[in-house]
């Protein structure tokens, strides 16, 4: 639509993490399709970030349009703490964005989606997706389809990496600086790295 929708300020940029969450508060009034197991009970999810921080709530999903790129639908996750059947190890949630920081959490992670196959071959000993009635939730494999996904690897175009691109920050520090985020490695004339860039590959620890 372009009537029915949102611009959302001050989300907080990820690249340990996988998916678009946002606080229920802040998209409370777009009409937005909860994301069902074949027994058209809820999927939610559980995640716990390096600093030990929590995000709880439904997976829904919404047209996603970054910069001036082309919408794309994917699975966000509504972070709403007070979500049915709440599970136990997401106890201490984030409840506002007040609390957290952010209004919501820009993933830009490594992977495709936040979990893959470990969530949909097999329960993990350390569960991230539940199947949700109206009163309780238990553990459950969710297909990757219906999983939060890195939303540039869903573009259309620009869509095989990111740059974070900052001025150089002196030595010491300093409480704030302003950049940019571009879509896309060698896609456009704005994101094609000089000959003098070197380029390190990735691996499980990075």
């Amino acid at each position: 639509s372009t009537t029915d929708c949102i611009t959302i300020s001050d989300m907080l940029v990820d690249t340990g993490s996988v998916g678009i969450r946002v606080f229920k508060s802040l998209v409370s009034g777009l009409n937005l399709q909860q994301v069902t197991d074949p027994n058209s009970k809820s999927y939610a999810e559980c995640v716990t970030f390096g600093d030990t921080s929590q995000d709880w709530g439904p997976v829904q999903l919404a047209n996603i349009v970054l910069g001036g790129e082309a919408a794309v639908q994917m699975p966000i996750q509504v972070i709403d703490s007070t979500f049915t059947g709440k599970a136990a190890k997401c106890n201490n949630a984030n409840s506002s964005p007040a609390t957290a920081g952010y209004n919501g959490i820009l993933g830009l992670g490594l992977n495709n989606q936040d979990c893959g196959s470990s969530c949909s071959g097999g329960l993990m000993s350390n569960p991230a997706y539940y199947s949700c009635t109206n009163v309780s939730c238990t553990a459950a494999m969710i297909p990757i389809n219906k999983q939060l996904a890195n939303p540039v690897s869903q573009l259309a175009q620009d869509n095989n990496g990111i740059i974070l691109q900052l001025p150089l920050i002196p030595l010491g520090g300093q409480s704030s600086a302003d950049g940019y985020l571009v879509l896309g490695i060698g896609t456009q004339t704005n994101n094609s790295p000089s000959n003098s860039v070197h380029a390190y590959d990735a691996d499980n620890t990075t």
